[in-house]
């Protein structure tokens, strides 16, 4: 466990370093048996830890050509996973009330169609709220 660990930080600047120099928006990354395209910064996010019972749960429940709503979808880490799945002839919503992150999930759904990112939240009322 220890070598893949130091194989992973390696590879992790190695990739980062080359995405800086060559200005590059989207690194591949293989995220739980799928090719997904992140933006640099999500990407070293992923090497690090993912929650693989997620990713099991939707693996095993999502199908090609169906929808796939990511609510809270932050920066669209498991919307661009449903959107390997889905294939362009499926859809996924990915719904994120906050500028802060809204822009990386901008970028991810570009570089992962179908992917369609929809800045706002969603609840049980139709109304305007604070979001902190």
């Amino acid at each position: 466990m220890a070598i893949r660990h130091v194989l992973y930080n390696g590879l992790n600047r190695s990739l980062l370093g080359m995405s800086r120099r060559l200005n590059l928006h989207s690194l591949p990354c293989y995220f739980n048996s799928r090719w997904i395209r992140l933006d640099p910064g999500s990407w070293q996010r992923i090497v690090q830890a993912y929650e693989p019972y997620v990713a099991k749960a939707i693996g095993e429940n999502l199908r090609r050509g169906e929808v796939f709503l990511d609510v809270g979808a932050h920066v669209g880490l498991w919307s661009a996973f449903a959107a390997n799945i889905v294939g362009k002839l499926g859809a996924v919503y990915a719904f994120e009330p906050s500028s802060t992150v809204y822009q990386q999930l901008e970028r991810h759904a570009i570089v992962n169609p179908p992917m369609i990112p929809m800045k706002c939240g969603v609840g049980s009322h139709d109304e305007e709220s604070t979001f902190f």
